[in-house]
């Protein structure tokens, strides 16, 4: 009942994408990734004051500036015109409360649109919805979305994301579930401690994902990987590689 319902609920957010898209940032070609609801401009290190609450947010400047860094050497500009910012560095942001994510069908090629949201007070509830990374070479994680911000550095601005990865290795010796999630067929995934945030490139996100509280888990940071939402996922949990260890982002 608990996965019915929240496929009702994912299914219902896809059709009302509300006043956010008013402000999308979108050109006239189809980006993979367009943002939107934008909220004033800070620096990283007020954004991290702003959270100091939230352990996900601890060290957040020196993340984005690394992963900002690892964006620059792993673009096409030649190597003696690329600009490193310094790892101390304190650069503008604009966060956003809203992407849109366009992506192809592994079942008709067709361009799909997945509707994500990171908003504290979406009608009236706090809204963190999960994607599915592209994380290293042929290796894919499931992962929340928690805060998504530009980052503007050398006249250009490079759009990024603080995600919880769910890359925690479920041995299946401590699996209490481990007999019904086989006979179920079900994908059972663990989330890092909220510490263990990293910030990833916005491009590395390859689609929404549902993910749903394991109900009777042996920790409350168990999720099963709803593949029944739509063939695409379906089909991509059946041929893609998720990562059996611990990602290195850095």
């Amino acid at each position: 009942m608990a996965i019915r319902e929240a496929i009702e609920v994912f299914d219902n957010s896809h059709k009302d994408s509300g006043a956010e898209e008013e402000n999308l940032e979108e050109g006239p070609d189809i980006l993979h990734i367009s943002v939107g609801s934008p909220l004033p401009s800070i620096l990283l290190s007020q954004a991290e004051q702003l959270h100091t609450n939230d352990s996900a947010f601890s060290g957040f400047r020196k993340k984005a500036i690394v992963a900002l860094r690892n964006i620059i050497a792993n673009n096409d500009e030649p190597a003696n015109k690329r600009v490193y910012p310094p790892v101390n560095e304190d650069l503008l942001i604009t966060p956003f409360q809203y992407i849109k994510v366009n992506y192809e069908s592994v079942i008709n090629w067709k361009v799909t649109t997945d509707i994500l949201r990171t908003n504290p007070h979406f009608h009236g509830r706090p809204r963190y919805d999960y994607v599915l990374l592209h994380a290293a070479a042929d290796t894919f994680i499931f992962a929340q979305l928690l805060y998504i911000f530009g980052i503007i550095h050398n006249q250009s601005t490079y759009k990024m994301a603080l995600v919880l990865p769910m890359d925690i290795p479920i041995a299946q010796s401590q699996n209490i579930n481990r007999k019904s999630d086989q006979d179920l067929r079900l994908k059972r995934i663990q989330a890092r401690p909220r510490s263990g945030a990293v910030v990833i490139d916005l491009d590395s996100i390859v689609r929404g994902a549902l993910l749903v509280k394991a109900y009777g888990a042996q920790y409350d940071d168990e999720y099963i990987a709803v593949d029944a939402i739509d063939a695409d996922m379906w089909w991509r949990m059946k041929t893609i590689k998720l990562a059996r260890s611990k990602v290195n982002f850095n």
